[in-house]
């Protein structure tokens, strides 16, 4: 993650709630497959939702590889790519079919539970992966703005100091004269020159 500005913050901020809510898809569809699988045939209200879920989940991924910067984008798609996100796929297929051909399923609920959990394990694994980031990146930022802060602080501690100082000797200058005025004053009424 490269989080070294504010911007880099939000541009990751907002690729992690793509990958959240993805991994939240994820569930549901997780959840809709096993109702599928455990009927053995897929009913189309399902295939519906099985789909709808697909393709918000590929959207947001799809915008996560976009936002996330170059290295989370390849961990994502090894993710896909790897031995729980081919599952998922070739699970997703089998669950079609049993419509297309109206045949039951031969896979096991358990399968695609197991499957569809590895692949929303790994999207947890990648998001604490980026959370633990943005977190070290703003300590980072907040550091540097106590830096800032303290300097500016003490730059002002010092500018108030050195007006305080010069309207002490302003005034002594003012006050001085003024003091000689009035005792001279004192001794022209009384007498004295």
């Amino acid at each position: 993650i490269n989080s070294s500005s504010s911007a880099d913050i939000v541009a990751d901020g907002s690729a992690l709630m793509a990958l959240l809510s993805a991994k939240e898809m994820s569930g549901k569809e997780r959840s809709a497959g096993t109702q599928g699988f455990n009927a053995g045939v897929f009913p189309s209200e399902i295939l519906r939702t099985q789909q709808s879920l697909i393709a918000g989940q590929n959207a947001l991924l799809s915008y996560f590889k976009r936002s996330a910067g170059e290295d989370l984008a390849t961990r994502l798609s090894q993710l896909e790519l790897g031995a729980a996100g081919e599952k998922v796929r070739q699970l997703r297929e089998a669950g079609f079919q049993t419509l297309e051909n109206n045949t039951p399923s031969d896979v096991e609920p358990t399968a695609w539970l197991k499957a569809a959990t590895a692949r929303i394990d790994g999207f947890y694994d990648l998001e604490t992966e980026i959370v633990s980031a943005m977190r070290a990146a703003a300590e980072a930022a907040k550091a540097e703005a106590t830096t800032a802060l303290m300097s500016w602080s003490a730059v002002l501690v010092a500018l108030f100091g050195v007006l305080g100082v010069s309207a002490l000797f302003l005034s002594e200058s003012i006050r001085r004269p003024i003091a000689a005025l009035i005792e001279v004053a004192d001794g022209l009424t009384k007498g004295r020159r």
